[in-house]
């Protein structure tokens, strides 16, 4: 007689037994990493299983879309049975919900409100909402009343504070991508979080923005703005890129000055930093003053997109260099707005004095003309940047007299490559 059959009921049994008798904690990390839909129908294999999707403490919802692709809309999606999913999950889950993250491409805008209110007594800690739909989700003010939040990352909301609003005191992390908030708001937003630590700010347009956070580390903004002023001291990490909506030539010359140490004044700890887009052309309006007033002794690298056939940027460059004596990597980038005009690059020469870039260990110079002006840059950082480990040129228009003769320059560092990319 065979038996076969029976040892395998056995095997499965077996395996069935091994899954059901999991540790509680375990089986929920398991149902985390399930979609939602799927960590619901557990409550079926057992009774062991039953009730355990309701005690998961982090939700991962997607309506009407995908994370993959955001142009990519489910056609067979039955919106209102998802709200009414989503409404019964969140009414029925047992204990808190440290991380709640919904991504939509459909209007929920009715339910958003009652979700949020569910979550504030869930003791929330983060909470992520990626709302791509062309009417903007508000968000109610029971939100602000989610007093145990620790990161905030939030798309095409409108942000109102509500009166006597204290802040999140234990909030370390605000990302903001095409929100409404107006300037005053939002520097009020970010003075009340004590311990925040990194902020975005990505689509903004502002005519003044002040960020004043003293436990800032790590900051990117992406958007317009008229005047920027950090009072961040600790910042260690900065990526600002400035738009071009605000022409820089609207700008007053009279507050030359105010605009780089208002904005770069206080970063005394920046060991990273990026000047992209128009923040260099912002930074450099009007004319540098005789004695460059900031150090940047942390600075460990820097990336910078500049139009070399403008004097003052490759001055302020230059001030940047002289001042940041610790300066290990440097990405020179050719700026999408420089000019095309070459003639003018051959206009001014970079003196040397006192410049040395005594740790600079890597260069990338990306995406220029190779010409007299930049050959002349290159030379400056070959017989000054005595532990040079690599010049590379990246996206280069090569001139094949001035490579040649690169190639074949003195170098102060035995161990300098350079490289075209």
């Amino acid at each position: 007689m065979d038996y076969s059959h029976l040892n395998k009921k056995n095997i499965l049994e077996s395996d069935l037994d091994i899954i059901t008798n999991l540790p509680e904690g375990l089986k929920e990390k398991i149902l985390v990493h399930l979609p939602i839909k799927e960590a619901v129908k557990t409550s079926i294999l057992s009774k062991k299983w039953r009730y355990i999707w309701s005690r998961i403490p982090e939700l991962h919802i997607d309506i009407g879309g995908s994370y993959s692709d955001f142009h990519q809309i489910n056609p067979d999606l039955n919106l209102s049975k998802m709200i009414k999913f989503v409404d019964l999950l969140l009414a029925l889950h047992i204990g808190p919900i440290f991380k709640f993250e919904l991504f939509s491409m459909k209007s929920c805008h009715e339910a958003f409100e009652r979700w949020i209110l569910l979550l504030s007594r869930k003791e929330i800690n983060e909470i992520i909402l990626k709302l791509y739909h062309k009417i903007s989700y508000k968000i109610p003010s029971t939100f602000f009343s989610c007093h145990n939040l620790k990161h905030i990352n939030l798309s095409s909301c409108i942000i109102n504070l509500p009166e006597g609003f204290n802040g999140f005191k234990n909030l370390t992390l605000i990302s903001l991508e095409y929100c409404t908030i107006n300037e005053s708001e939002l520097a009020k937003l970010v003075s009340v979080c004590p311990q925040l630590e990194n902020l975005t700010l990505i689509g903004i347009f502002y005519v003044r923005l002040l960020i004043s956070a003293p436990n800032l580390k790590e900051l990117g903004i992406c958007g317009d703005f008229k005047e920027l002023i950090l009072e961040t001291p600790n910042l260690i990490k900065a990526r600002i890129e400035r738009g071009s909506i605000v022409p820089v030539q609207s700008l007053s010359s009279s507050n030359h000055e105010i605009n780089f140490i208002k904005a770069l004044g206080s970063l005394s700890s920046i060991k990273k930093i990026s000047i992209l887009g128009d923040f260099l052309k912002y930074l450099v309006v009007g004319s540098l003053p005789d004695e460059f007033p900031l150090k940047f002794n942390c600075l460990a690298e820097l990336v910078i997109d500049i139009d070399i056939s403008k004097k003052e940027e490759v001055d302020f460059a230059i001030c940047m260099f002289q001042n940041a004596p610790n300066l290990q990597i440097l990405h020179f980038k050719r700026a999408a707005s420089a000019s095309q005009n070459t003639s003018n690059y051959q206009d001014f020469k970079i003196s040397e004095s006192g410049l040395i870039f005594k740790n600079l260990r890597e260069v990338n110079i990306i995406g220029f003309r190779v010409s007299e002006m930049l050959f002349e840059f290159m030379k400056l950082v070959l017989r000054s940047a005595p532990v040079l480990e690599r010049l590379n040129i990246k996206e280069a228009i090569e001139d094949s007299g001035i490579m040649n003769e690169l190639v074949e320059f003195e170098r102060l560092s035995n161990s300098a490559q350079i490289a075209f990319v």
